[in-house]
């Protein structure tokens, strides 16, 4: 996303995946891959079953 703030995810344990998670902010795409991504059809279909979802609390 252009111009976004990226940070670590919650709940990460470990110092190297932190960084792993932060080094999105110094990736830089080219427009003609920011346009390839931009075009790819929307998700389809549930991202968890009903199990995963209680355990998220939803």
């Amino acid at each position: 996303m252009t111009g976004s703030a990226f940070e670590g995810h919650a709940g990460t344990k470990r110092v190297s995946r932190v960084e792993e998670n932060t080094a999105a902010d110094r990736l830089q795409l080219t427009p003609e891959q920011l346009a390839r991504l931009t075009a790819l059809p929307a998700a389809a279909g549930d991202t968890h079953e009903e199990a995963g979802l209680s355990m998220l609390e939803r």
